[in-house]
């Protein structure tokens, strides 16, 4: 497979020389006007896709013929997470959630999150 030059520009914006033969150029993702290229770690074996501005995106193919992938912009940090196959797990039902600081959204996590802020409160904040 020849890589053209150019597919590569998004990696180089985000990963330092010393780590990018560590990844792999798996094709690109057009989305509207956007052009998302992919990388493989080939390490951990996860995906790394980024627009031509470095800009990190989830990109999650459909099983239904015909349906489009579901492309969303995603944090740097929550990216490098899903690349490296790194799992962050809801600490009250285990889903696993896209990022290190994020939140999960089951209505019981949230109220059990709120419960545990408000314990945490102090005194002078009531």
């Amino acid at each position: 497979m020849t890589v053209l030059a150019d597919t590569r520009a998004p990696l180089n914006v985000v990963v330092p020389p010393s780590e990018r033969d560590k990844w792999t150029w798996k094709g690109t993702v057009l989305r509207g006007q956007r052009v998302i290229e992919r990388y493989q770690h080939q390490g951990a074996g996860g995906f790394l896709n980024l627009d031509r501005t470095g800009q990190p995106w989830l990109v999650e193919f459909s099983d239904v013929p015909g349906e489009p992938a579901r492309v969303e912009p995603l944090s740097m940090a929550a990216a490098m997470d899903r690349a490296m196959r790194r799992e962050v797990r809801c600490p009250y039902c285990r889903a696993v959630l896209p990022g290190l600081l994020a939140a999960c959204t089951q209505p019981a996590c949230l109220s059990r999150d709120l419960d545990h802020d408000m314990r945490h409160t102090r005194m002078e904040d009531q």
